[in-house]
């Protein structure tokens, strides 16, 4: 059996035409979801991140078989059959996804632990100007206290 890619683009072409669609219309752009791009940090995005990967690391072995009994039961057969290669490909997927949903904690934790550091080190920076602010005050007063005591 052969595909015809263009007559398959003509079919498509014609469905685009028949419902009036323009090419200013929708783009995929314009579709709202999920998008992989990232413009900056997002403490809370990123929280909520690593909050998701640590929920759904484990990858299920099966799910629910639902239906008509018949193919139910021809399903449960299909997956004991293909248990033996399916099982240990999810394992590693599993494993897999626990290691990256930990690496990101990690991560989470090293920009926290950086973003506290830094606010820190503008507090001691701060502590150390005020001290500094606080020796000229001290210095200057016990000059005019000298001043004071050769001028009697």
């Amino acid at each position: 059996m052969s595909v015809n890619v263009e007559e398959i683009m003509d079919e498509i072409r014609a469905d685009i035409k028949a419902k009036g669609y323009k090419s200013d219309m929708l783009s995929f752009d314009d579709v709202s979801g999920r998008s992989s791009s990232v413009t900056g940090y997002d403490a809370e995005e990123f929280k909520g991140i690593v909050s998701y990967l640590n929920a759904f690391s484990t990858v299920p072995v099966s799910t629910p078989i639902g239906g008509n009994p018949i193919i139910v039961f021809i399903k449960k057969i299909i997956r004991k059959l293909t248990r033996v290669t399916v099982r240990p490909v999810v394992d590693h997927q599993s494993e897999y996804n626990a290691y990256t949903a930990r690496a990101f904690g990690m991560v989470k934790c090293y920009i926290d632990n950086s973003y506290a550091i830094a606010e820190l080190e503008q507090k001691l920076s701060d502590t150390e100007k005020r001290l500094e602010s606080a020796l000229n005050d001290i210095e200057r007063l016990s000059k005019e206290i000298r001043e004071l005591k050769c001028s009697e």
